[in-house]
C-alpha cells in the first residue's frame, strides 16, 4: 500500500489521490495537519511540500509530478 502525506487545501494532494484512485492503487492518506507523526516525518526528512508519496516499500516517489512519471514509467494501468 502506498502512503500519501497531505494537508488540507492542497490541490496537488487531491490530484495525487485522484490518479491513485483512477489507477486502482491502494493508498493511505496521512494529513500532516492532523497527524503529529506525519508532521514529524516531514520535518525529519526535510520535506517542505506536499504531497509526499511513498510506494509499498516506503521508497520515496516524491510529489504529484514524480508520481505521474512513476506511474507512466511502471506502465500502471
Amino acid at each position: 500500500m502506498y502512503t500519501i502525506y497531505t494537508r488540507d487545501g492542497c490541490g496537488f494532494c487531491e490530484m495525487a489521490k485522484q490518479i491513485m484512485q483512477e489507477k486502482g492503487i491502494l493508498y493511505k492518506e496521512i494529513n500532516i495537519w492532523e497527524d503529529a507523526d506525519g508532521m514529524n516525518f516531514m520535518k525529519e526528512n526535510n520535506h517542505r511540500t506536499v504531497p509526499q508519496i511513498l510506494d509499498e516499500n516506503n521508497f520515496l516517489i516524491g510529489g504529484y509530478s514524480q508520481l505521474n512519471e512513476f506511474i507512466h514509467r511502471k506502465n500502471i494501468t
